[in-house]
């Protein structure tokens, strides 16, 4: 009897040892030293935009920047609270920037784009994406 209740404890401990999270589960746990319910989940992508330790000067990146000289619109603009995609319609997402690294998070939760500032002046941007993409981007002149 001993040895059917020991091989029963090892194979419940073993199963939850292996068992996956539920991802439809809200991950709520309860902190038993101070009563606090805390919500273990981490959202996919922050709730606003962060520049930490900038290589460049934020004044410089803040603009409306174009990919193609011939396009009558910009292509995205930063700002200190979003990256404002201009595609059909304006769409704001958040990105974080450390030192010369930038993430951009898309507007699908599970999609980013990385990459790195390689040059930030008055009129272009080029960023080096993961791809192995290198993007140069110019500053939007607003067409009289």
């Amino acid at each position: 009897m001993k040895i059917l209740i020991s091989t029963t404890l090892i194979c419940l401990f073993i199963s939850c040892i292996n068992k996956k999270p539920d991802p439809t589960s809200n991950n709520i746990s309860q902190d038993t030293s101070s009563n606090n319910i805390t919500n273990q989940t981490k959202p996919t992508h922050p709730i606003k935009s962060e520049i930490n330790d900038f290589k460049y000067s934020k004044e410089l990146l803040f603009k409306k920047w174009m990919h193609d000289l011939n396009d009558n619109n910009y292509a995205f603009e930063f700002t200190d609270k979003s990256f404002l995609i201009n595609y059909d319609r304006v769409i704001s997402v958040p990105y974080i920037i450390n030192h010369d690294s930038i993430e951009i998070f898309e507007y699908h939760d599970s999609e980013t784009s990385k990459g790195k500032i390689i040059k930030l002046t008055s009129d272009s941007l080029v960023i080096k994406w993961i791809t192995e993409d290198v993007n140069r981007y110019t500053v939007f002149q607003q067409q009289p």
